[in-house]
């Protein structure tokens, strides 16, 4: 991958939330259709 991946974590009361942004080769489903 030539992107990096972002990766963000908070704690939150014990625990720990990860979150992570990644490039994929799918498609977003944002396209408009063509009618």
């Amino acid at each position: 991958m030539a992107d990096p991946m972002r990766v963000r974590a908070a704690e939150n009361g014990g625990t720990v939330d990860v979150k992570i942004l990644m490039k994929h080769d799918m498609e977003s489903g944002q396209r408009k259709d063509a009618s």
